[in-house]
């Protein structure tokens, strides 16, 4: 299953913005207890998909290879990301889908991303992060999809 991955207000929270390129480690695990028992290809929506080379790339900006360290330390990498190119973050989605057709789940916080509520998002609070009670809301959402 393809999994849509925005960073900022998911694996952090807002409060972290105030340095840019901070993960949470909270959020982080909580992302991994979501994703766990699943069959995961992590893509980046995020702003941070413009550091991402390949994985575990030397030329990765150095949040791609913290992030791709803390990834890993949970079992998890990232897969690629989508191409924007003067595209919404839904129009690239759906670009990326037509070329690798799956099921998929988009993480995000920001609604204002998409001219419609996509049924495949989970939405975060930006302000938590992914959160202990967003887990349980995930995996439901995510067994749903697999089915």
């Amino acid at each position: 299953m393809f999994v849509f991955l925005d960073v900022d207000g998911v694996l952090n929270r807002e409060r972290d913005w105030k340095q840019p390129y901070t993960l949470c480690k909270e959020c982080v695990d909580n992302f991994a207890k979501a994703m766990e028992g699943f069959d995961v290809k992590l893509i980046l929506i995020s702003s941070w998909r413009k550091g991402f080379v390949s994985r575990e790339n030397p030329n990765n900006l150095p949040q791609i290879k913290a992030l791709e360290k803390m990834l890993s330390e949970r079992g998890f990498s990232i897969t690629g990301t989508v191409d924007k190119a003067n595209m919404s973050r839904w129009n690239a989605i759906q670009a990326f889908l037509k070329n690798h057709p799956g099921d998929y789940l988009i993480l995000d916080d920001d609604l204002s991303e998409y001219s419609s509520r996509p049924q495949k998002l989970y939405l975060i609070d930006c302000t938590t992060g992914i959160s202990k009670k967003d887990v349980a809301g995930i995996r439901k959402k995510m067994a749903k999809e697999e089915r």
